[in-house]
C-alpha cells in the first residue's frame, strides 16, 4: 500500500488527470445525450416544417380524357421538373390532336376539305355572298339577288334543279311518246302482215302483242340507262305535308322576303344537298362513276321532306324534352364536358335547349325505292356523308308492275320502299357566324364573345 501512496504523492498530476477523466466521461456522456436529444428535436422540428411546406406545394398533374369512356391521367405530388415537363409535353400534344380533330370536324360538317370531297360533297356556302348574317345598307339589293338565286331567275341556275342534275336524276319514260311509238309500230307491222286486206289471226295478234311489249320494255330500259335515279322537282319538299317548303316559281308571301326566312331557305337547301349527296355516294362505283338505274342502289326518290330546325318553335305538347308549360327539360350530362343527352327524344338522345350550345339539329325524311340486297349500302352512305344518323326506318313492298306501268323500270333486282328518317348535326362553330341575329335569338345561340363584351360595356 505504501508504494502506491508513494507513487501517488510522486505523481499528483497523473492522478488528478486520471480522476478527471473518470469523472468527465460519464458526465460528458450524460451531457452529450441531452444535447443530442435537443439537437435531434430541433432538427426534426425544422425538417417537419420544411416537409409541411413541401406538402402544401403538392401539384395536381392531369391529362384530360379526349373521348367518353376513357379515364383522365392524373397524379398528385410534389413539384417535379421532370414530371412537369412530361405532363406539359403530352398535354400540348393532346391539345394539338384535339384541335385538329375539331378543325377537321368543322370542315367536314360544312363540306370543305379532303374528308368532304372524298364523299362527293361541296362546301355549304350562301347562294349570295354578303347576304348573311347582315347585309347592312345593301340589304334590299341582296334580298332581290337572293330571291333570284332561290328561284333560278335572271340568269341564276335553279339550285334545286342543279341538285337533281348532280345525281343524274330524271323522270320515268314518257308515256305519251311511248304510246305514239307503240301505236305507229302496231299500225306498220299490221300492214306488213295483212297488206290491209284482212284482220290479224289470233296467233298473229299474240306475236304482235309480244313484239309491242318488248318495244315498250326497250323504251323503259333506254330511259333507265340514261339516268342514275328516278327523281324530279316533285320529289322535293314543296307540298303542304312536306314540313318546310322550298320556293318554286315564286316566294309564297312577299312578307317572307326577309333575312330570317331566306336563311332558313338557305339552310333547307344545304340539308337537301346532303340528302342528295347520300344518294350520289350510294350510286357511285369504286371508280367514281354514277351507275344507271338498273345498277343503282337507290333507284327512285319518291319524296324528301324536311322539318324545321329543332327548337326553333317551342312545343306546347308535353314530352319530347319539354314540360307541361312547353319549357325545355334540361337532361343530366352523362359524361362531364359533353352535351347532355336525353334518351326519351330519340335513339341518339340529342336535343336542343340552353344546355346545348355546340350544335343544332335538322331532321329529314326520304322515301326511296332501293335494292333490298344492298339496303345497307344506302344506310352506310348516310353515315359517311355528314354527321347524320338514321333514327327511324320503315320498309314496305313495291308493286313493280304498277310502277312499270307508269314508266319506272328498276331492273331484275328485288326492291323495297324504304322510308328513312335522318337526324343531322350542324355545328354552331361555323353556322352561328352566318345566322341573322333574329334566328340566333330564336335558337338561343349565345352572341360571339366580342358582341357580348360590347353589350356589357
Amino acid at each position: 500500500m505504501k508504494p502506491v501512496l508513494a507513487w501517488v504523492k510522486a505523481n499528483p498530476m497523473v492522478v488528478m488527470f486520471a480522476a478527471l477523466i473518470l469523472i468527465v466521461l460519464p458526465v460528458a456522456y450524460v451531457m452529450s445525450s441531452g444535447w443530442n436529444k435537443k439537437i435531434r428535436t430541433t432538427q426534426e422540428t425544422a425538417a417537419n416544417a420544411e416537409l409541411g411546406k413541401i406538402e402544401k406545394m403538392r401539384v395536381n398533374y392531369t391529362l384530360p380524357a379526349l373521348q367518353p369512356g376513357v379515364e383522365a391521367v392524373a397524379y398528385n405530388g410534389a413539384p417535379n421538373a421532370a414530371m412537369t415537363a412530361w405532363f406539359k409535353e403530352n398535354k400540348d400534344r393532346f391539345k394539338g390532336q384535339a384541335d385538329e380533330v375539331v378543325r377537321r370536324a368543322e370542315l367536314f360538317n360544312k363540306g370543305s376539305g379532303g374528308d368532304a370531297a372524298a364523299v362527293g360533297r361541296k362546301e355549304h356556302k350562301p347562294l349570295v355572298d354578303g347576304m348573311f348574317p347582315d347585309a347592312g345598307s345593301a340589304l334590299d339589293d341582296k334580298l332581290n339577288e337572293m330571291e333570284d338565286a332561290l328561284l333560278g331567275q335572271r340568269g341564276w341556275p335553279n339550285p334545286y334543279q342543279e341538285l337533281l342534275k348532280a345525281v343524274r336524276a330524271g323522270g320515268p319514260a314518257d308515256q305519251v311518246r311511248i304510246a305514239e311509238i307503240i301505236k305507229d309500230m302496231e299500225l306498220r307491222e299490221s300492214e306488213k302482215i295483212t297488206t290491209v286486206k284482212r284482220e290479224l289471226t289470233a296467233e298473229e295478234q299474240k306475236v304482235m302483242a309480244k313484239m309491242l311489249a318488248d318495244r315498250r320494255m326497250a323504251e323503259y330500259k333506254v330511259q333507265a340507262k340514261s339516268i342514275s335515279v328516278y327523281a324530279d322537282i316533285s320529289s322535293l319538299p314543296a307540298g303542304e305535308d312536306d314540313g318546310v317548303r322550298i320556293p318554286i316559281g315564286k316566294i309564297p308571301d312577299p312578307r317572307m322576303i326577309e333575312p330570317l326566312q331566306f336563311f332558313l331557305y338557305q339552310w333547307d337547301y344545304w340539308v337537301l344537298s346532303d340528302m342528295f349527296a347520300v344518294v350520289r355516294l350510294a350510286n357511285t362505283t369504286p371508280e367514281g362513276r354514277l351507275t344507271d338505274v338498273e345498277s343503282s342502289v337507290v333507284k327512285r326518290i319518291e319524296k324528301v321532306s324536311i322539318a324545321d330546325p329543332e327548337g326553333l318553335f317551342k312545343s306546347d305538347v308535353p314530352g319530347r324534352g319539354h314540360d307541361a308549360m312547353g319549357e325545355p327539360v334540361v337532361p343530366a350530362a352523362a359524361v362531364p364536358g359533353m352535351v347532355p343527352l336525353d334518351p326519351t327524344l330519340s335513339i341518339t338522345g340529342r336535343g336542343m335547349g340552353t344546355w346545348n350550345t355546340v350544335y343544332d339539329l335538322r331532321r329529314a325524311k326520304i322515301v326511296a325505292v332501293v335494292s333490298s340486297a344492298r339496303l345497307q349500302d344506302f344506310l352506310g352512305a348516310i353515315a359517311k356523308t355528314n354527321f347524320m344518323t338514321v333514327i327511324d326506318l320503315d320498309l314496305s313492298e313495291v308493286d313493280v308492275w304498277e310502277d312499270m306501268r307508269m314508266g319506272y323500270f328498276y331492273g331484275p333486282e328485288h326492291v323495297v320502299r324504304a322510308t328513312v328518317t335522318v337526324e343531322s348535326v350542324w355545328l354552331r362553330s361555323w353556322m352561328a357566324p352566318l345566322m341573322p341575329k333574329k334566328l340566333a335569338d330564336l335558337l338561343g345561340v349565345p352572341p360571339p364573345p366580342e358582341a357580348a363584351a360590347a353589350g356589357q360595356g
